[in-house]
């Protein structure tokens, strides 16, 4: 009572695409900015380990919404039988809510990928705060229309990475090799400790 929260969930299969790949693709910024058509902005913020980061997201609404974004904290890697890459909303100095933007707050969001005989499963998950009360015809659009639309998108773009990886930087892929992150991406271990993150020991 009193929450505004939803709770979206797009279940689909990749095919010709394997979890290495769609994992990859995910974590690829430089590709995201050819294929996402919701992102208005989006950008890291810092480093905290090799699995861990802070972000910014800034995402275009149907109307007749405003635009919405988010800090996050994100954290990605290796599962049994797949990966997972998952965030949820922190509060960070020096990134104050936008005017114009709401800001809203993500709960927990993320995707889970698994191998199948003939490519990829993946799971989009978001529970998440939009700090407004959303119309029932406006939810029921999102999620019949707009939400699988976004999929395709996805299923498309992630077939063609491959190919468009051989020819911008194929080897660089800091979400795997931490050795390719600048020391300066990193946070300050004393920022870390005074906003309650670990400190890398």
């Amino acid at each position: 009572p009193g929450s505004n929260s939803k709770c979206l969930r797009v279940r689909g299969r990749v095919r010709g695409v394997n979890t290495d790949t769609m994992f990859d693709f995910m974590c690829d910024d430089e590709y995201r900015t050819t294929w996402d058509t919701v992102a208005e902005n989006f950008y890291d913020i810092s480093i905290l380990d090799r699995h861990t980061n802070l972000g910014y997201y800034c995402m275009k609404c149907p109307f007749p919404l405003q635009k919405r974004d988010v800090v996050f904290q994100r954290t990605w890697g290796r599962v049994s039988n797949g990966y997972i890459i998952m965030n949820h909303s922190v509060e960070l100095p020096g990134h104050p809510p936008i005017p114009g933007i709401v800001r809203a707050t993500s709960l927990i969001t993320g995707y889970y990928m698994t191998d199948t005989e003939d490519g990829c499963a993946m799971t989009y998950l978001s529970h998440s705060d939009p700090k407004v009360a959303i119309p029932t015809w406006l939810c029921n659009k999102v999620g019949t229309y707009v939400a699988p639309d976004i999929f395709r998108n996805v299923q498309s773009a992630a077939r063609g990475y491959e190919e468009w990886k051989r020819g911008h930087r194929p080897e660089f892929k800091p979400w795997r090799c931490e050795k390719q992150r600048n020391q300066e991406d990193y946070a300050d271990p004393v920022f870390l400790s005074t906003w309650g993150f670990p400190v890398p020991g």
